[in-house]
């Protein structure tokens, strides 16, 4: 659901999501949950453009959140509790 949060408002200039497994054995689960979210709110979002790949360390998108992570940089985004009784709520 937080991956939901993050991309919501970019879901109709994006043509793939990758997202690093932490979850091994969940990804159709993952993928499901998510694609039907963005599906609520861009009908032509297929669950197919969800993918699952190791990012690495050397990746910008690691850098960026370790920075963040480390409060060498802020947020661009912050989610609240009210945020995620948004989602469950519907």
């Amino acid at each position: 659901m937080l991956i939901f949060l993050l991309i919501q408002g970019y879901v109709s200039k994006i043509d793939r999501i990758v997202i690093d497994p932490e979850y091994p054995g969940h990804e159709e689960l993952i993928r499901s949950l998510i694609g039907e979210l963005l599906k609520s709110i861009h009908a032509e979002f297929e669950n197919e453009q969800i993918t699952f790949k190791r990012v690495g360390k050397r990746a910008k998108v690691h850098k960026v959140a370790n920075s963040v992570f480390r409060k060498e940089a802020k947020p661009t985004f912050t989610v609240t509790a009210k945020d995620l009784f948004k989602i469950i709520a519907k």
